[in-house]
Order: C-alpha cells, then structure tokens, then sequence
C-alpha cells in the first residue's frame, strides 16, 4: 500500500522564497557584470543578461516548488522530457556560465543558501582572477576570415596573406581552407601585440585583394 503522507504537498514558506529570489537577482547582476568584463565569448555577450535575470529566478521557483512534493517533482520529470532545445551551444564556456547559472538556481531553490553563495563566490573570484591574469598578457589571438567570390584561389590567397604577415613580422596558423567552383575562402588563427596591427591587416589586404570579403574577430569583438 502506498503511503498518501509522500505525495502530500507542504506550505512554501514565502518569506524565505523572496529572500532567495533576491539573491538570485542580486547573483543574476554579479554574473552578467563578470561575463561581460572577462569572457572570450565570439556571440552577443549582453544577451546573457536577459538570460541570467530570468533562468536563476525560475529555477529558484521551480525548485521550490517540487521540492514541497514528490507528485511534482515527478510531474516536472514528465515535463521536462519533452523539451527540446534547437540551439546548438557553439563554445564551452557558454555552457559553463549557463551551468553556473542553473546551479546557483538550484542550490537557492533547495535552501542551500550558504553554500550556494560560497561556491558561487568562489567560483566568480577564480574567473576573475584568471581574467585578470589573462588580460596582462601581451599576445592576442584573432582570427581572419577571407571569402573571395573571383576565382583567385585558394593557394593564391594564402600567398598573398602569408607576405603580408612576413613584412608585418606576425605568425599565423592556416585553420580552414575551403574550394568551390566559383569561390575560395580561408581562416587564419595570427598572433599579435598590438591591436593597431588589426587595421594595418585590414589596408593591406584591401589594397592586395580588393573584390575579397574580410572579417576580422578579435575574441568576441568583430573588428570589420
């Protein structure tokens, strides 16, 4: 016989919900202020922000709420099982912060508040101390992106990007080349010391290849 008392649902204390729902608003901001200041993240960094503010709130509700009772928490299981997500993760650390995320949600949800902030304090001084540290370093990696739709080849392009890094003195790495019928189009990783070095690339290969499309990435930063 099963026992009735287990899928019985318990008062949520409101007073302690609003509490953590502050601290996971004030959680929320910290986290969004850090990834926009030290990830290398190549996508639109002040989306997360909307995100922030919204999922560690809702896992804080979620959590709550099922925690008071087993019929929900398998009712959530249920529910959970039919969403599917379209939207690929393209970089790790976005799926690290996301994580952070959850997991901060979580651990307020649960009333595992001391060691929810303790980690979570922990956590947000290690990524900034490594941003700090990362930062001092005077060599940056960008990665050029050239697309060219006139047929002068692949091989032909290398050449013509590869002098100009000798005359520029910059080291380069070949990541992607990619042939077509009608279309050649390559990505560089090149190691630089200074960002003015950026534009000098941008001028020479516009004077080098004028019909060729350029994109330069300097981390998350589109620099043309």
């Amino acid at each position: 016989m099963i026992d009735s008392s287990v899928y019985q649902i318990s008062d949520i204390v409101i007073q302690e919900l609003l509490l953590n729902l502050l601290l996971s608003i004030i959680c929320a901001l910290i986290l969004s202020v850090v990834l926009q200041r030290f990830s290398r993240l190549m996508v639109d960094r002040s989306q997360f922000t909307l995100i922030f503010f919204t999922l560690i709130p809702l896992m804080v509700l979620i959590i709550s709420v099922v925690k008071s009772s087993l019929a929900l928490s398998l009712g959530l299981v249920g529910a959970l099982s039919i969403v599917r997500f379209r939207t690929p993760i393209k970089e790790p650390e976005e799926l690290v912060y996301l994580f952070l995320a959850i997991g901060v949600g979580l651990g307020l949800g649960a009333g595992q508040t001391v060691a929810t902030l303790s980690s979570f304090g922990f956590i947000i001084t290690t990524i900034i101390a490594v941003g700090l540290v990362r930062s001092k370093k005077t060599t940056r990696g960008i990665f050029l992106d050239i697309e060219d739709a006139e047929g002068i080849g692949a091989q032909h392009m290398i050449t013509i990007v590869s002098e100009i890094f000798d005359e520029m003195g910059l080291r380069s790495e070949l990541r992607r080349a990619e042939i077509s019928d009608n279309q050649a189009g390559v990505t560089l990783y090149i190691e630089t010391e200074s960002a003015k070095d950026a534009g000098m690339i941008l001028n020479n290969l516009n004077r080098r290849m004028p019909t060729a499309r350029i994109t330069l990435i300097d981390r998350s930063r589109q620099l043309s």
